[in-house]
């Protein structure tokens, strides 16, 4: 009776195994590259022209490069204005301290406005301006948009005209500073 048993469970460990490792081996086969097809070697990319550039210059936004030492013809300049990244906002949004004083109620040290470069207008700057007109007892903030001209140039507009006096502004590069 166990020899019985015994041949039983045999083949229906065969009956089922059988099928089950032909299945894996065809599911194996299926998966392995086919090596032995006279398909053509896949084309190696051309290679560049000799004498010519590989990528162009690339050439930052503008209105990424204002950090410097500027001259501002602001009224009764030209005046020296210094821009730095502002270390409270960090990256790219700028601060601009007066160097000399002189203008209203400007006097060195003074910040004369705040910036940050438009995301999509890569020679567009907008912030906020203070007006120090004369007779008020102290400078005012007001909209304004810079316009970058070139790496050494640039204009400040105010957006509501004829809210200071003595715009547009224009900024010339004097020197550059150690930060960049």
């Amino acid at each position: 009776m166990m020899e019985d048993l015994k041949g039983m469970f045999c083949r229906s460990c065969f009956a089922w195994t059988l099928p089950l490792v032909s299945l894996v081996l065809l599911a194996t086969s299926a998966c392995a590259p086919n090596t032995s097809s006279g398909a053509a070697p896949v084309p190696t990319p051309i290679a560049p022209m000799a004498g010519l550039p590989a990528q162009p210059v690339t050439v930052p936004n503008p209105n990424l490069q204002l950090v410097g030492q500027w001259s501002a013809t602001y009224p009764g300049g030209p005046f020296r204005v210094d821009i730095e990244r502002d270390p409270l906002l960090g990256r790219t949004n700028y601060i601009a301290t007066m160097v000399d004083g002189g203008y209203g109620t400007f006097h060195a040290g003074s910040i004369v406005f705040k910036g940050t470069p438009d995301a999509v207008v890569p020679n567009l700057v907008v912030g906020s301006q203070k007006c120090p007109d004369p007779g008020y007892y102290s400078a005012f903030d007001v909209s304004m948009t810079i316009t970058v001209v070139d790496a050494n140039h640039f204009t400040e507009e105010l957006v509501q005209k004829n809210s200071c006096k003595g715009y547009p502004v224009k900024f010339t590069r004097a020197a550059t500073s150690g930060a960049s």
